[in-house]
């Protein structure tokens, strides 16, 4: 019987808002790209376990975003994952993800991105807000910030994955982002520096 630490219950009670479930295929289907269908299935036997039933959420429901905090921390556990693990999960998400399918009718350059990012935040999450709050393209970087969000440690590595591999999407370029500013560490806000070659 899978089972949250006492730290991570808080972590997933302190989430708020609603969150689109496609969040959830599109990393079960990650998942299974990068481990394969038997930890897929895995982790999802712990999501039940931990009471998160996820055979009746629909593709397109919409969900507490507490279930995502709670599949975040139970893909890291279950698959014993580190950092670069989750940020891993994260990239191959964001490649499978709605947002790369509307990014890519859409979105031609890095500044329309930048423009357009609380849009493509809202396409997922009712709650927080991402602003873009520093680009420069002549020094190759840019600076996010999530406010007004919790989740967890784990989901900080799973975004900088997500946006990592959105802005190589649109750039076609190597590009690192990493959270320079964290509530899990007495920041603010979650704050992302987004660099490329």
């Amino acid at each position: 019987m899978f089972q949250f630490t006492q730290e991570e219950k808080e972590n997933i009670q302190k989430t708020e808002g609603t969150y689109s479930s496609r969040g959830i295929w599109d990393t079960l289907a990650g998942i299974e790209t990068i481990f394969g269908k038997e930890k897929r299935k895995e982790v999802e036997e712990a999501m039940g376990e931990a009471g998160y039933n996820l055979s009746k959420m629909g593709k397109g429901a919409t969900i507490p975003v507490n279930y995502f905090t709670a599949l975040l921390i139970i893909q890291k556990k279950v698959l014993n994952l580190d950092d670069e693990g989750v940020r891993r999960v994260g990239k191959e998400s964001a490649k499978l993800s709605f947002l790369l399918k509307f990014a890519s009718r859409f979105l031609v350059s890095l500044e329309v991105l930048v423009d357009n990012a609380n849009n493509a935040w809202r396409k997922y999450y009712n709650h927080g807000e991402l602003e873009v709050v520093e680009f420069n393209k002549e020094q190759k970087r840019a600076i996010a910030e999530v406010k007004d969000f919790w989740g967890h440690p784990a989901h900080c590595r799973y975004l900088e994955g997500y946006f990592e591999k959105i802005v190589f999407f649109v750039l076609g370029r190597k590009v690192k982002c990493r959270e320079v500013e964290c509530p899990f560490e007495g920041g603010k806000v979650h704050k992302f520096l987004i660099t490329w070659e």
